[in-house]
């Protein structure tokens, strides 16, 4: 979100290539090592191939996509800016300060800190009570 040159994708490449390489196990199990590493490399390799080939369009439909974005967000910002009396260096102002007050956010605020720890001793009294109540009506504890 605060990379510079970062675009709007998900990085969730990696999870979907694991994702689909999840159909070798079944095939490599009980594979000698060379047959599972030469499947792998197979899988993979054609993989590679397969995104290579797609790459030109993915490359040409999200350069389009951040343009139009670009496009259509800029034309919102500029009638934004006039009715709020804001431009271009209120909002590299804007998210300095953001990034500065993120930095320092160490820890939790310890009025948040306190309220947790107060809901989970609340919890462990309740379970505390539960356990009394079993063991007082003769009931066993885990059920």
């Amino acid at each position: 979100m605060y990379l510079e040159g970062v675009g709007k994708e998900d990085f969730e490449g990696c999870e979907r290539l694991f994702s689909e390489s999840n159909a070798l196990a079944g095939n490599t199990c009980l594979a000698t090592t060379f047959h599972r590493a030469q499947a792998i490399e197979q899988h993979f390799s054609f993989w590679g191939e397969q995104k290579h080939t797609e790459l030109g369009k993915f490359l040409y439909n999200n350069y389009k996509q951040a343009l139009d974005i670009m496009y259509d967000d800029m034309k919102v910002v500029e009638v934004l800016g006039q009715q709020l009396g804001t431009n271009e260096a209120d909002y590299e102002r804007y998210l300095v300060e953001e990034r500065a007050y993120l930095a320092g956010l160490k820890s939790e605020p310890p009025e948040v800190t306190q309220r947790l720890d107060y809901i989970e001793a609340l919890m462990t009294l309740a379970d505390a009570g539960e356990t009394t109540d079993d063991i007082t009506h003769g009931r066993n504890a885990e059920g």
